[in-house]
């Protein structure tokens, strides 16, 4: 998500293969039933990461 959805940057970033990451955003649409590329749904999941860390954090 912190990529704009660029595959082959994120892949650097966390030492992956491109494909890998494609993959995982793949399951993670089918999982949710959405578009993570779409504005709105890529919002909602980056609030919900958002507050999913910050309630953990304390």
């Amino acid at each position: 998500m912190d990529n704009q959805c660029d595959i082959t940057k994120t892949s650097n970033e966390i030492f992956v293969h491109r494909n890998t990451v494609k993959y995982r955003i793949n399951k993670c649409e089918e999982l949710l039933k959405v578009n993570v590329m779409d504005p709105a749904h890529s919002l909602n999941i980056r609030l919900a990461l958002f507050i999913s860390q910050y309630i953990q954090d304390n």
